[in-house]
């Protein structure tokens, strides 16, 4: 099968889309080269899923049906590595200087790699300004050791990383810091979604500080979000810039944000590591504190004697101190290890540590140790759960329609499949309506999730509503971070069910209660990662439903998304920058 062959088979399958195609082809026209142009596409494939590169030895001399997952056999192999390289040597490879970048054996797009370029630079320099600050002068009240070191390190570099679990005190640790530093300097807020906005908004409310704002309109983009008030050239007029749930940032737009900052800037970033990293290109946060592998440590907080030293710190057991470090972002972050939701015997804790550290077996232990207060293992979505479902949505409707959204959700890993959350909302949905004794198709409590923007309405995608009645009449409302729309279905834009969401829609979300419906076959996207995000979405209890070998093969399955902003701050790159 010759390649246009091979290329037209994957189009008609949809396994590559027509923006895949037309890479290829403008490539290989430029260069002539069929290698090229496959490579191209391979790297426009990746960045779908959220790699900011291809790394050619993974590719080469593999058949392309390796490469693109989804599809049989194809018979058109790619060539060796050696092979590869020379064809980028040549001549007619030097066409697309401006279009892609091979560094390392590293392929990319030429953008992406200057935004993870310039953000390493810009990191690497933030981190060197440090400035002497004496733990010990630092006020934090109700604090354990790592957030009031949290503290202090605000006060004494221009860049603070910040990560830890669901319960661990992130939210007190921002007050905290807005309390020390606020007095004297200017502070900014802001966070990926509307949803981790308005948590930000709940959780400091009484806190005299700017009020949160989405990361792009913090930063004043324009209607198609392509270009930005703020930027290299127009800094932004904060002091001190926070983020909070920094895993969901992009590469893309974590360069804008740090392109803005002030020159003298501080920068702080709060979220969890561990979690799933932004939909879009990158994984921001994962990256910069990568170098908790790379030197193979068990936390973030090991520091240098210079940090201790400057810190005022006195021996202590907590801290580890490890001599030439390497690399001043290592003492620009710290972890909160201490658990203030969760008591020790809770099932719901020991799950997420467990997946946390990579341990496999201890997780299936935990997962099929029973029922217990906080976690409940089911391996198949029988109608006993389905009825539990219910009865739990109809009571938080009953009880509070607007509050009903942050008591109870289903989350799945997919959104089409048997137990994908188009096909579990449409249970759900006629579940309800069953027990309401209704036929209407909109009814008080209906949860819908917008799925495309509209500027008009302010309504944007991702938010999510709730139907309530008003004065006779349905409308769904929305909670913003400005103030709440509210809006007759008849002019919503295009929108979808929320009573079950994929587990990446649910990031910057908590409930009560989270029904996690893993089912009975094994997918990719099903990752060590996607697990801990959809367990530590639940305050009080989780369900766990699914296959116990899809569940292990999860586990085991850790994300490895190929961006080089690690290698740039710690790695083979590093020298580079």
């Amino acid at each position: 099968m010759n390649l246009q062959d091979v290329l037209n088979r994957l189009l008609k399958e949809n396994i590559i889309t027509f923006m895949d195609f037309e890479i290829y082809k403008n490539i290989r026209d430029l260069t002539a080269s069929d290698i090229l142009g496959i490579l191209a596409l391979i790297v426009n494939f990746n960045l779908q899923k959220g790699d900011s590169c291809i790394e050619l030895e993974s590719v080469a001399s593999k058949d392309l049906s390796d490469i693109l997952e989804g599809t049989q056999k194809i018979g058109y192999t790619l060539p060796s590595l050696d092979r590869i390289l020379n064809e980028f040597k040549n001549s007619a490879a030097n066409n697309i200087s401006g279009l892609l970048t091979l560094r390392d054996n590293k392929l990319f797009f030429k953008r992406v790699f200057d935004y993870e370029y310039n953000v390493a630079q810009i990191l690497s320099s933030l981190s060197k300004h440090k400035s002497r600050v004496n733990m010990n002068d630092i006020e934090c009240k109700q604090c354990d050791f790592w957030q009031k070191l949290a503290v202090a390190m605000s006060a004494s570099s221009r860049l603070l990383i910040i990560s830890g679990g669901p319960g661990t005190g992130k939210t007190t640790t921002i007050k905290k810091i807005i309390e020390h530093l606020g007095k004297n300097k200017n502070i900014g807020l802001c966070a990926p979604t509307g949803k981790a906005v308005s948590r930000m908004i709940e959780s400091l409310k009484g806190v005299d500080v700017n009020p949160p704002m989405t990361l792009h309109r913090f930063l004043k983009a324009n209607a198609d979000l392509t270009r930005f008030h703020y930027n290299q050239d127009n800094k932004l007029p904060f002091d001190v810039v926070i983020v909070d749930e920094a895993s969901m940032v992009n590469i893309e737009l974590a360069y804008r944000l740090l392109s803005a900052l002030k020159e003298d800037g501080t920068l702080i970033l709060i979220g969890d590591k561990d979690q799933l990293s932004s939909v879009e290109a990158g994984a921001f946060l994962g990256e910069i504190c990568s170098f908790k592998d790379v030197l193979k440590l068990k936390t973030l907080n090991v520091f240098s004697k210079d940090f201790v030293n400057r810190a005022g710190i006195n021996a202590n057991k907590q801290l580890q101190v490890k001599e030439n470090i390497g690399s001043n972002i290592i003492d620009c972050s710290v972890e909160l290890i201490k658990n203030f939701r969760f008591s020790e015997q809770s099932k719901i804790k020991a799950l997420s540590d467990a997946i946390r550290r990579g341990d496999v077996k201890s997780s299936l232990n935990i997962i099929k140790s029973g029922e217990g207060e906080d976690l409940v293992f089911k391996e198949t979505l029988n109608e006993s759960i389905i009825e539990s479902i219910r009865k739990e949505y109809a009571a938080a409707i009953k009880n509070s329609v607007e509050n009903s959204f942050e008591k109870i959700k289903v989350l799945t890993p997919l959104r089409i499949s048997k137990y994908g959350s188009m096909s579990l909302n449409e249970l759900i949905d006629r579940h309800l309506r069953r027990h309401f004794l209704t036929t209407n198709i909109w009814y008080p409590g209906k949860q819908i999730i917008i799925s495309a923007n509209d500027y008009q309405n302010g309504l944007f995608n991702g938010d999510m509503g709730v139907c309530l009645e008003r004065s006779g009449k349905i409308v769904v409302k929305f909670n913003k971070s400005e103030e709440d729309i509210i809006i007759e279905p008849e002019f919503l834009p295009q929108n979808e069910l929320a009573f079950a969401m994929s587990v990446h829609k649910s990031q910057g979300s908590e409930f009560d209660t989270v029904y996690f419906i893993v089912g009975n076959q094994a997918a990719r996207v099903l990752t060590r990662e996607l697990i801990y995000t959809a367990v530590t979405r639940a305050r009080k209890k989780v369900y766990i439903v699914g296959s116990i070998d899809v569940i292990t093969k999860g586990l085991e399955n850790k994300t490895k998304r190929k961006s080089a902003l690690g290698d740039m701050l710690y790695g083979s790159l590093y020298k580079e920058i």
